[in-house]
């Protein structure tokens, strides 16, 4: 080990063998990143070892800027501004451009200017004031200096440093010194790797040599990205000849001999397995490759992925025969259309009676409690449902713990069918009020009021003016509304994915369903559950929702033109 480096640091350079080559002497301060040279305008990061063309910028206080890019073709810049850090600008978004304050001419990559900082067109004309240059708010530093290239390896000796510039990977070095004079380096650089540098060997990286019958070993993450692009787009036969082929079988893995296990038949339309001989023929029922005297259902007789065929109408034919798919289908669809309708029924039926109460005048503070009352409906939905989700937990929940206090009994909320059917309704009715009051309050302010003081004065009762007139005129404003609110529910998966799930599970169905599912979150976990992936029976779903919605607007166009006609004869 050399200990007094002196002797190496006066030397100008050392020579080894290939990738090191010509490895030049000279001081290195790592503490900067970015070293600015006025003489070749250009920028050097030493930390990736990229190279940037470099357009200075001055102000009217004697202030510079810096403008960075790779080449001309550029379709990113960097900009150094005094007190802040380097910004990085893709220069096809006018967005980015604009907010940094940069004047750039269509096709060019270099703006004319910085905010108030304007191109200088001679740098070298300040070429004192450049070279004295320190930009501190640039992280890990912005400076003036000088750098060369043309070697790829820069070793300072007094440090025990060295750095690799077409990288920007820094070694810690160790010198060694034989009988002869000739000196050895032991470069370590940390997760990027070793070398180990003499001049009578070739060089060795991570204890391999780093160079073989003219190939250079893959180092630089760049190099093993080039590499591995490569790789995905050789034939299987690349590398060898004949049956003696080697392949890459992962990014720390070869095999030799490297042939493909399955080869395809075209003449019997099958697959082979080269490794035991087994014939998987194609079955075209099912759009697997099934070995001969298997069944597509077994995943061991059956090769993956399959092929695409043509299944027809034989996912409605299930649909309607098979009593696995069939009966959850009736099912889940009865529970939507009696969640949707519920859902309407109660939240309008709560909202007209909370809006009526609010529109007497004898209620003290009504502008504040129609404000509480909105509450719900401003609370974003998902958030409300996991709080409603917590206060309804059968262990700890706060709701669920009250009426046990006060009945005794605790509330199987999300584990009973007919009680998570009934937290799904009560959770709706709660986030669904609010807009229904809003709507009502709205369209009963529009009944005018001529109409009531000619029933009392013909002896109507409260609940005939309600029934004869107040319904009858206030569905012809919300009629439509319900029924859109009807559709809406018909799809609200988010209630269900978020408080439920699902759940609890459907005993005896053939695919995952659960007796609070309703369509869309069933056809979801048909087409994206752990379960499920069945593709073409959740498309068969949706068509059948599509139907479904579809008869529901057309009667939605039928009844509001009798609303209509309700409205305009009262």
């Amino acid at each position: 080990i050399v200990e007094d480096t002196s002797a190496l640091a006066e030397m100008p350079s050392l020579t080894y063998p290939d990738p090191i080559g010509e490895m030049r002497i000279d001081t290195l301060n790592l503490d900067v990143r970015y070293i600015y040279d006025v003489t070749q305008n250009l920028t050097f990061d030493q930390n990736r070892g990229d190279t940037y063309l470099t357009t200075v910028y001055m102000n009217d206080a004697g202030e510079f800027a810096f403008w960075l890019v790779e080449s001309l073709e550029a379709l990113e810049g960097l900009y150094v501004v005094p007190g802040a850090d380097l910004e990085s600008v893709d220069l096809d978004n006018r967005t980015q451009i604009d907010n940094a304050g940069l004047k750039i001419t269509t096709g060019s990559v270099i703006p004319t200017s910085i905010g108030d900082f304007q191109k200088v067109d001679d740098p070298l004309a300040y070429e004192d004031a450049l070279k004295s240059i320190v930009v501190d708010s640039v992280r890990r530093g912005f400076v003036a200096g000088t750098f060369d290239l043309t070697d790829r390896f820069v070793y300072d000796p007094q440090q025990g440093i060295a750095l690799d510039q077409q990288t920007g990977t820094d070694f810690e070095v160790v010198a060694y010194i034989n009988e002869n004079g000739d000196y050895a380096l032991w470069m370590d650089g940390g997760r990027s790797g070793t070398y180990l540098a003499r001049v009578d060997r070739e060089i060795l990286f991570n204890g391999v040599p780093a160079t073989y019958e003219g190939y250079n070993q893959i180092i630089s993450n760049r190099e093993r990205t080039d590499a591995l692009r490569f790789l995905q787009n050789i034939p299987v036969d690349y590398f060898g000849a004949g049956d003696d082929t080697v392949g890459i079988s992962g990014l720390n893995t070869a095999g030799r001999p490297y042939l493909l296990r399955y080869e395809y038949d075209a003449e019997r339309d099958a697959i082979i397995d080269t490794l035991d001989g087994t014939v998987y023929f194609a079955d075209e029922q099912t759009g697997f490759f099934v070995r001969e005297g298997g069944s597509a259902e077994n995943n061991d007789d059956h090769l993956n992925p399959g092929y695409v065929v043509y299944e027809g109408f034989q996912n409605f034919i299930d649909l309607v025969q098979d009593p696995g798919l069939r009966g959850p289908l009736v099912s889940i669809f009865m529970w939507t259309v009696v969640f949707a309708g519920m859902s309407v029924l109660l939240t309008f039926a709560l909202g007209l009676f909370m809006a009526l109460v609010l529109e007497d005048p004898i209620i003290p503070g009504r502008r504040i409690i129609r404000s509480l009352l909105i509450i719900p409906y401003a609370i974003p939905g998902v958030i409300a449902i996991l709080v409603w989700k917590g206060m309804l937990n059968q262990n700890i929940g706060i709701i669920t713990a009250t009426l046990a206090d006060w009945t005794g009994v605790t509330i199987p909320w999300f584990t009973d069918a007919g009680w998570a059917k009934v937290a799904v309704l009560l959770v709706n009715l709660w986030l669904g009020y609010p807009y229904m009051m809003l709507i009502c309050s709205g369209a009963l302010q529009a009944i005018p009021s001529e109409i009531y003081e000619a029933a009392a004065v013909d002896g109507a009762k409260a609940w005939q003016r309600f029934r004869s007139i107040t319904l009858p005129l206030l569905l012809v404003s919300v009629g439509p509304l319900l029924i859109a609110s009807f559709v809406f529910n018909f799809n609200n998966y988010l209630m269900i994915e978020a408080l439920t799930g699902g759940d609890p599970p459907m005993a005896g169905a053939t695919l995952p369903a659960g007796h609070t599912d309703i369509l869309i979150s069933y056809t979801y976990q048909l087409a994206f559950g752990n379960q499920g992936r069945d593709y073409g029976y959740a498309s068969t779903i949706t068509i059948v929702i599509f139907a479904i919605v579809a008869v529901v607007t057309m009667f939605q166009f039928r009844f509001t033109r009798q609303w209509e006609e309700v409205g305009e004869n009262v």
